[in-house]
């Protein structure tokens, strides 16, 4: 009797083991719209470090030369950095900095909602691009180039300040007005970035904004001082004829390098492309006036 009681124990122990050995119960699944959550967390931080960045670098100028323009930036960065929910954003995407509602639309809903709050960003970088203070406007060139890599930014809503165009019009313009910067470093992010807007899909830049995208890489290349910018805005010019005919016969376009995202893997890009057969070591000298 003994033994079965023990028996009949042990079977009740099987069948209910105690509670520090139980398996810990299963997260709840987690749906698209929490995977929208975290998108939102990260297009956030990019934002908030970005115009940060820029903010700062606006902060260390000590030049007389535009003083009010760049007076006007800082205040712009600061009431963009302070207009970011604090505390809102976990690390691993559970809460949306935002802190708001996710949305029930699919794919195109959740680009356009991205679109939307990157380009209610956009006047900082604006600014900044407009200050003529070549660290400044790195700082927000590579921001634009991070935005539109991630496919945060489209630029497919209008201007607030010019309703006729774009957001995608007007970035490419401030970028291009960039080019008559004479810094080396400048350049080459201005054709890092008008290469990522041309390159990306699905691309906005339509018009007039492509034409002045290829002008800009033109002018680049006949007018920089340095070998690198000649041969970047070069294998630039390529890739976006190369993928306007692409997108003309119905064809898919082949991605960009990834020195979109990483100006040393750029340049490496640039440097391979610029050593095909065929390929001149210089700008011709009498291409002037082309456009």
């Amino acid at each position: 009797c003994h033994r079965a009681g023990g028996g009949g124990a042990g079977r009740d122990t099987e069948r209910a083991p105690p509670s520090s050995q139980r398996p810990e119960p299963l997260p709840p699944p987690r749906g698209p719209g929490t995977e929208r959550e975290g998108m939102g967390t990260d297009l956030d931080l990019l934002l908030k470090g970005s115009i940060g960045k820029i903010g700062r670098a606006a902060s260390a100028q000590r030049v007389v030369k535009g003083r009010d323009r760049i007076q006007a930036l800082k205040l712009e960065c600061d009431r963009a950095v302070a207009s970011f929910p604090q505390g809102h954003a976990a690390p691993n995407g559970d809460a949306d900095s935002t802190g708001r509602a996710p949305s029930s639309s699919g794919g195109g809903g959740e680009a356009s909602e991205r679109d939307a709050r990157a380009c209610h960003y956009f006047l900082p970088y604006k600014l900044a691009l407009a200050s003529e203070a070549p660290r400044v406007v790195e700082e927000a060139l590579e921001g634009i180039n991070e935005l539109i890599a991630h496919g945060f930014l489209r630029g497919g809503l209008p201007d607030p300040e010019d309703p006729n165009k774009k957001v995608i019009d007007t970035m490419v313009e401030s970028v291009c007005a960039c080019a008559s910067i004479r810094d080396d470093q400048t350049q080459m992010h201005v054709v890092r970035v008008l290469q990522t807007a041309v390159m990306s899909e699905p691309c906005l830049v339509h018009g007039h904004s492509l034409l002045f995208c290829v002008r800009t890489c033109f002018n680049i290349y006949l007018g920089s001082e340095s070998p690198a910018n000649q041969s970047a805005a070069k294998a630039t010019l390529s890739r976006m004829i190369n993928a306007i005919v692409c997108r003309m016969e119905g064809v898919s376009v082949p991605s960009h390098p990834r020195g979109a995202n990483n100006s040393d893997d750029f340049e490496d890009a640039i440097d391979t492309d610029s050593h095909t057969p065929g390929s001149s070591s210089g700008p011709p000298s009498s291409a002037g006036g082309v456009f």
